[in-house]
């Protein structure tokens, strides 16, 4: 009896974990988001066809510099020659969950592949973390100016993070800026360094 009802409760547990992640998907955390909230990544990026377009351990900043009833303004920043680029903005709505991938246009294809609970230990801190497993299909389109972006997206989220969680991502992908170039392969990674509420400072 005692060992159909730990077996029980086990079950339970795995079924309450994967509630949790399957909600966590379906929300936008930028909801609770705050002007002057922000995020640094460090991102390595692999061009497999052409190495010299690659670079590691790249410092990016995500930081909210408007919220209202609708959404928020996300201003991006990297680090290029040594010196912290100009913000580009971008307008991310509260109508549906946060994409964390840049450049998505409404008429990608996000396909959930499978989601779990995971917990992330980066610089010695502990994230417990929704790990959404994704197959992403956006195709070329010249006359709409929309980028290719084609393979696979693995996003860990967690919600004590700021602007929409994001604590890791891997990416694999065919990436092609127009119909009458090569695409490019491209493996990527984004991974959590420092984050604050309420003080960015540009």
């Amino acid at each position: 009896m005692l060992k159909k009802r730990k077996l029980f409760l086990y079950s339970l547990t795995l079924h309450i974990a994967a509630a949790s992640a399957f909600a966590m998907s379906q929300v936008n955390l930028l909801t609770k988001a705050a002007v002057g909230d922000w995020a640094e990544y460090s991102v390595t990026r692999e061009n497999k066809t052409i190495p010299l377009m690659s670079f590691k351990d790249r410092k990016h900043w995500r930081a909210i510099s408007v919220v209202d009833e609708s959404g928020v303004r996300m201003d991006e920043y990297l680090m290029f020659g040594g010196q912290r680029s100009t913000g580009l903005g971008r307008i991310v709505s509260f109508s549906k969950p946060f994409e964390p991938i840049s450049g998505l246009a409404e008429a990608a294809t996000v396909t959930i592949v499978s989601e779990s609970a995971e917990t992330l230990t980066l610089a010695g801190k502990s994230y417990a973390c929704t790990k959404i497993q994704r197959k992403i299909n956006q195709p070329v389109n010249d006359e709409k100016f929309q980028t290719k972006w084609v393979g696979t997206s693995t996003i860990w989220i967690c919600p004590d993070v700021p602007v929409g969680g994001l604590v890791k991502m891997e990416n694999t992908y065919e990436e092609q800026l127009n119909s009458s170039i090569e695409a490019n392969k491209i493996v990527e990674t984004w991974v959590l360094t420092n984050f604050g509420f309420k003080n960015w400072k540009e």
